[in-house]
């Protein structure tokens, strides 16, 4: 018969089993002279206490009991400590009560002494320690057993301690579950509450007396919560807390923050210092939808300050001139116009106004810098200022959009020509004479046609008069439904290329299949405003070859390892490894048959198999960063997510084993040893040539092998992971996220040359470099593998990315020459 209210099987609840402690603790025998040593332990805390033991939980209540706001019962405990304790009281004496500037006194009734004072003392100091340890109590009456069962798995799942996870398995208080790449999990808590896990995807559960807790340390999970009978079921993930009583629910947490989003019922979100209810349909978080260079052939030159303070007045007019608001295009009649067999289709707004903001921005900073006004007055820059000036003349009388095409030569076979497209918005003889004049300038070599309401422009007279009855012929095609496409979400600037055709028409297919890019179709270049920047390749259907390696966008824990400061990192997410490596060694062995015939060999010789021994052993999270720009050898951190380390290792020592025996009498300099050392309690293994003084050493930490040159490095790198104090963890990171970015991507990008590289410099040498360096905003750049298409997606524009990447280099080899020519002296 069951008890009414409580389900069969149920006898072990938190319930039943806080009633048999506190009857076990009743009936538990007591030792006289242990009562009497405990007594005067506690007597001896009390009259000692000092702000930095019981004190210091009292006095965090001094402003709510100075204002009233205190409840009865902790008022009680209070009141009975500061009639004790002086410093408390002085304390409490300079707490300013609510609504007053000045302290006042806050009078405390005297209480008698009565023979039970010591049993109360007792009581207090109880009631304090419930108060001050609420939370490890709340824990400690948590239920005993497993809080997660493992219901259904689909590909590789394990937990963090290296076993694989099936059906059936359990887990234990704050044990980690991680899913693979492509691969899914269903958890069925104690409670009846389902958990969906997605690829990727890690967590781990808390119990408590006031309900479960599920930290997501990244990943996606689907929650059916089941109605809780006491307290509530939380979702810790990121800088986001989900709290539920019974709902259906999911949460996303990655790189871009985290993102809770409500199937059924209501959910109540925390982030930052915000809350809020969530009903059906809703969602929040910290993720919520957001809505030229250095050279380094000058790098070393004594000229060097000087080009470097041009390049920083340049980027300086590149920044303003980018603020500037040309507007965005949602369509265009000049692609009505393209040639069939076009390859390459670029639009630009018409730079009329631009052209002279940018001028005047010239104009201006030329007299605030003799370097930029010695160039600006120069002949190279006396012809960019006649081209600029050339164009004032032209712009107006032109429409809000100048195409660009490279379509087939009709005048050569297999040839392509440049043909330039505008809406014309002034009469075809004004816009004549304007050409016309510019040609006279010496500043415009073409010929053109103005007729129709459109201006045409060939290299010469004969390919004008050959491409003119192919305006049009190619827009009806597939390249001309994509390009219109684009205008429909709005354009600035767009480039597009016709991949399928580039291949097509220069016999690259062999190439295209060697390289895994089967089926690619177009490639776009967008910038829609300063700040939504976006390259895709779409491919026709689902991507194939290497181009399907990367994963779709989902979590990843490698770039957790990275720190704030990196100069350089890259994170990626990617298909399995062992797949993907299958498919390489198809493909090259299908045109390179040596290349098949030397692995076989190398597999013989070291007793591997590289696909089951290798491949098969990482995971799908990958991360590399340049933490320190040393040189010659910068600091790198290289993080890999390992399903089965044991295996790695092994399979090191056998190639070190192979590569050993191989080695004649006379090369044994570069004799490999693999050592292995516990430093600080955790176990590092290396690798180092008997020639060299470097090594190559590697740990594993939370299922990843985090390896570097240099140790401290590494160590830092777990620390950082630890603390959670990462570089997507970080304000420059989320800030330069792409507008709409969500919380996962399959790989980024980052490049931060501001302050890291300039510190590298020798003090009071090349200050304008040091300058450029310290005014580069970081370069992020997103990138998600969706079912037909790749998408790179940056607040930065492509031209800032390619100045940060030479300035990288540019600065590094300065401080290579600098060092060198130090050893030198």
């Amino acid at each position: 018969m069951n008890t009414p209210g409580k389900e069969p099987g149920m006898a072990n609840e938190p319930n039943d089993q806080f009633e048999n402690l506190l009857r076990e603790v009743r009936e538990e025998p007591l030792d006289t002279a242990a009562f009497e040593q405990a007594r005067d332990r506690v007597w001896s805390s009390l009259s000692t206490a000092t702000a930095s033991g019981l004190c210091a939980g009292f006095r965090a209540s001094f402003a709510a009991y100075s204002a009233g706001a205190l409840d009865p019962a902790k008022r009680m405990l209070l009141e009975d400590h500061l009639s004790r304790c002086a410093e408390c009281r002085q304390a409490l004496h300079g707490t300013p009560a609510a609504g007053h500037t000045e302290p006042r006194v806050i009078a405390i009734r005297s209480r008698p002494r009565v023979f039970w004072k010591p049993y109360a003392a007792a009581a207090g100091l109880a009631l304090a320690m419930l108060y001050l340890g609420r939370d490890p109590l709340d824990r400690a009456l948590a239920a005993s057993g497993p809080r997660a069962t493992v219901e259904t798995v689909a590909g590789e799942v394990h937990l963090l301690n290296g076993k694989a996870a099936r059906p059936g398995t359990q887990l234990d208080e704050a044990e980690a579950i991680r899913t693979g790449g492509g691969s899914h999990a269903v958890l069925r808590l104690r409670d009846g509450s389902r958990v969906e896990m997605n690829e990727r995807t890690q967590l781990a559960l808390r119990a408590a007396w006031s309900g479960l807790s599920i930290r997501l340390d990244r990943g996606d999970i689907l929650m059916e919560a089941a109605k809780q009978r006491r307290g509530h079921l939380r979702v810790i993930a990121n800088d986001t807390l989900a709290s539920v009583k019974g709902t259906v629910f999911a949460v996303s947490s990655g790189s871009g923050g985290s993102v809770v989003s409500v199937v059924e019922g209501s959910v109540a979100v925390e982030h930052g210092s915000s809350s809020r209810l969530l009903s059906r349909g809703e969602q929040d978080g910290s993720a919520a939808p957001r809505a030229g260079g250095v050279p380094v052939a000058i790098a070393w030159s004594e000229n060097a300050e000087k080009y470097v303070a041009l390049l920083t007045d340049l980027a300086h007019i590149e920044k303003q001139i980018a603020s500037i608001d040309t507007g965005t295009r949602t369509e265009s009649k000049l692609a009505a116009y393209l040639p069939a067999g076009s390859t390459i289709y670029a639009a630009i707004p018409n730079a009329s106004s631009a052209i002279e903001q940018a001028l005047a921005m010239v104009e201006q900073r030329a007299r605030e810098s003799a370097t930029l006004r010695e160039w600006w007055d120069s002949a190279g820059g006396r012809a960019i200022r006649a081209h600029l000036v050339g164009l004032q003349t032209i712009s107006p009388l032109l429409g809000d959009e100048m195409v660009f095409v490279l379509a087939p030569d009709p005048t050569r076979a297999g040839g392509d020509m440049p043909v330039v497209l505008a809406e014309m918005k002034s009469d075809a003889a004004a816009i004549d004479r304007a050409l016309q004049q510019l040609a006279a300038g010496g500043t415009f070599k073409a010929s053109w046609r103005a007729s129709n309401g459109i201006l045409v422009i060939a290299d010469t007279p004969a390919k004008l008069a050959a491409i003119a009855p192919k305006l049009g012929t190619g827009s009806t095609g597939a390249f001309a439904a994509d390009i219109r496409a684009r205008y429909q979400r709005g354009v600035g600037i767009l480039i597009g290329y016709d991949v399928e055709a580039i291949v097509a028409s220069r016999a690259l297919s062999a190439a295209a299949g060697t390289l895994g890019m089967d089926g690619a179709r177009r490639l776009f270049l967008e910038q829609r405003s300063a700040t939504q920047n976006e390259a895709s390749l779409r491919f026709q259907g689902a991507r194939q070859g290497i181009a399907s390696w990367l994963a779709a966008p989902g979590a990843g824990g490698s770039a957790d390892y990275i720190s704030s400061d990196a100069v350089f990192a890259a994170s990626a997410s990617t298909r399995n490894p062992r797949q993907a490596f299958d498919e390489l060694v198809n493909r090259v062995a299908a045109t390179d048959v040596k290349f098949a015939t030397e692995l076989r060999d190398f597999e013989t010789k070291t007793g591997i198999n590289v696909s089951a021994d290798i491949a098969a052993s990482l995971g799908t999270d990958f991360s590399f960063a340049v933490e320190t720009p040393t040189v010659p050898i910068p600091g790198w951190i290289a993080v890999i997510e390992a399903v089965r380390p044991g295996s790695l290792d092994t399979t090191a020592q056998r190639i070190i084993d192979a590569f050993n025996q191989q080695l004649s009498t006379d090369k044994q300099s570069m004799r490999l040893t693999l050592s292995r050392e516990a430093v600080n309690g955790r176990s590092w293994t290396s690798v180092k040539s008997a020639g060299s003084t470097m090594a190559l050493h590697w740990t594993q930490d939370a299922g990843y092998l985090v390896l570097s040159t240099d140790r401290a490095i590494a160590t830092r790198a777990i620390a950082i992971r630890g603390a959670g104090s990462g570089l997507t963890r970080s304000a420059s990171f989320r800030q330069q996220l792409p507008e709409g970015s969500g919380a996962h991507h399959s790989a980024f990008f980052w490049v931060n040359t501001k302050g890291a590289l300039s510190g590298l410099l020798p003090a009071g040498q090349n200050t304008a470099l040091r300058s450029l360096l310290d005014s580069r905003d970081p370069v992020l750049v997103t990138i998600d593998g969706e079912t037909e298409q790749i998408r790179a997606a940056s607040r930065t524009r492509l031209t800032s990315l390619v100045l940060d990447l030479i300035l990288a280099a540019g600065a590094g080899n300065q401080t290579a020459a600098t060092q060198h020519a130090r050893t030198a002296d």
